[in-house]
């Protein structure tokens, strides 16, 4: 990515250095122009960083895509970026969701969150 300063403090709203006709967030001071989701908004202030459909307020993995927010532990973090998710101990293809239940084919069970 190419950053190009401003010269003039007329041009910087966010006070950041990027000039406000090509800054991603020209309102809020944001040097590294991150934008997680690719969408032309600074993830400063973007309201859905990850680009999921989901405001980051509501959202339990605001920093990666998850619409569906499966939560298996119903710890409020989603299950992509959960490190305690119970279905990492079986194989993906045998865990299905339904309603509240997570089924398990290989153990011929249903786990209940």
């Amino acid at each position: 990515m190419r950053i190009i300063y401003a010269q003039s403090q007329e041009t910087l709203r966010s006070r950041d250095g990027i000039a406000d006709d090509i800054d991603n967030c020209p309102n809020n001071a944001n040097e590294n122009q991150a934008d997680n989701d690719q969408n032309g908004i600074g993830d400063v202030c973007d309201p859905d960083i990850d680009g999921d459909g989901i405001a980051n307020e509501s959202d339990n993995c605001p920093n990666t895509s998850n619409p569906d927010q499966l939560d298996f532990d119903s710890n409020d973090v989603g299950d992509v970026c959960d490190s305690h998710t119970y279905t990492r101990l079986f194989n993906p293809e045998s865990v299905v969701r339904y309603k509240n239940y997570y089924l398990v084919s290989n153990l011929g069970v249903a786990l209940d969150p």
